[in-house]
């Protein structure tokens, strides 16, 4: 069977798929969240716990999941990643008690997060320059359209049967990919290029990586964009259901389109890239899409839902134009231990998305919801462009 690395579009669905595992297992489960309440007794939202332990999951493992594939390859840690993934959601399909649920998608966060960091890290052994960053770019589109999917397809699977059906998918999807990966997939870090478990090793090179100026500013200016996204995440269900009165159902259909704004950006920032803008200059549009709409909302904290939705959809545009320069920049960088690398970049993301969480109930309590949203997008934003100015300034002085 053919290498599905020398097959472009099947190989960046692969990277994307692989990307997306974490938000589908997320969104997934929004429909069956009330099932799950029912089935085991609970007291309306306590469903929601099940995504708690799936991200605190999602958090911790990317970089263990970088480190190991810098020692055994890109190939064994994702299948092992997705053997894991597989168990774990029939652990969840099978769970007799609430308990169990929650041990079950904890592990099933871990297992996806293994392999969150290895797609970046692939990227890079193979392409290098303006093809990297073009397929980076087409990657963190598909991943753009996760959110947009995960919910519909939930909601489909539910149709066959109560809400373990959808874990059942899971385990599904899981099998197959893990199929598909084995058989079609070429290992792409090669043996003389793979590293020690010794942790003096380990430790040594994490300071190397963070001491990279380039790569830490790039970072934080990807961590400081997705605050941006998870702010948004964070806000949605106070901000259209408590404050406008949406259904839980409008919210997912108004989810959907703005998560697939990011997506929408992802791709214009491909097409930017093929006419020659630099990634430094995709990196200052994006932000300023979203520091106008904070400007917006900060001073206009009465508006309508239409041009609310409207702001936030041009702030998720702004992170999809970043993002993927954001991290073709930081990137590009690396020589060896690029999934470590990759792994850092995940830790700080996913470590900022439960600092926006906490920030943002803070808030909400002091300034209401919308002013909350904006304050959090504002600093969030200006940082950023604090961070892009250092940027700036370190590749002058290079």
């Amino acid at each position: 069977m053919k290498s599905i690395n020398h097959r472009p579009a099947p190989f960046t669905l692969f990277l994307g798929f692989i990307s997306s595992l974490g938000p589908l297992s997320i969104d997934m489960g929004l429909p069956g969240l009330s099932d799950i309440e029912n089935f085991f007794q609970l007291a309306t939202g306590k469903g929601a716990l099940t995504f708690s332990f799936f991200v605190a999951g999602l958090a911790v493992s990317p970089l263990l999941g970088g480190i190991l594939s810098d020692r055994f390859g890109r190939k064994p840690v994702i299948l092992f990643s997705l053997l894991l993934y597989t168990l774990a959601a029939l652990l969840c399909s099978l769970a007799p008690s609430f308990e169990l649920l929650l041990g079950s998608r904890l592990l099933q966060g871990l297992a996806a997060g293994l392999c969150l960091a290895i797609p970046i890290a692939i990227i890079r052994d193979t392409l290098e320059g303006e093809a990297a960053r073009l397929r980076i770019s087409y990657m963190i589109m598909l991943v753009g359209i996760a959110p947009l999917v995960a919910p519909l397809l939930g909601s489909l699977v539910m149709q066959f049967g109560p809400w373990q059906r959808i874990h059942d998918f899971q385990a599904v999807i899981g099998l197959l990919s893990l199929l598909i990966i084995t058989f079609t997939f070429t290992e792409t870090l090669p043996v003389d290029k793979r590293q020690t478990l010794n942790v003096r090793d380990i430790l040594a090179e994490l300071n190397n990586i963070m001491a990279k100026r380039v790569f830490l500013l790039a970072t934080l200016i990807y961590t400081l964009g997705f605050c941006t996204l998870f702010t948004y995440v964070s806000a949605s269900s106070s901000l259209f259901v408590d404050h406008y009165g949406f259904s839980i159902d409008q919210l997912a259909l108004i989810m959907a389109f703005t998560s697939g704004l990011a997506g929408v950006g992802s791709w214009f920032n491909a097409q930017l890239a093929k006419r020659g803008v630099t990634t430094s200059q995709v990196i200052l549009i994006g932000l300023l899409c979203m520091l106008v709409p904070a400007f917006i909302l900060l001073f206009m904290p009465n508006v309508q839902a239409l041009l609310l939705g409207s702001l936030m959809a041009f702030i998720l545009l702004g992170f999809g134009l970043l993002s993927p320069a954001a991290n073709h920049m930081a990137m590009d960088v690396i020589g060896q231990g690029k999934g470590k690398a990759s792994g850092v970049m995940r830790l700080f993301q996913m470590s900022s998305a439960a600092l926006i969480s906490a920030l943002y109930t803070l808030l909400i309590g002091m300034v209401g919801s919308i002013t909350a949203t904006a304050l959090l997008v504002l600093v969030s934003a200006l940082l950023g462009l604090k961070c892009w100015l250092s940027l700036i300034r370190c590749q002058q002085h290079a």
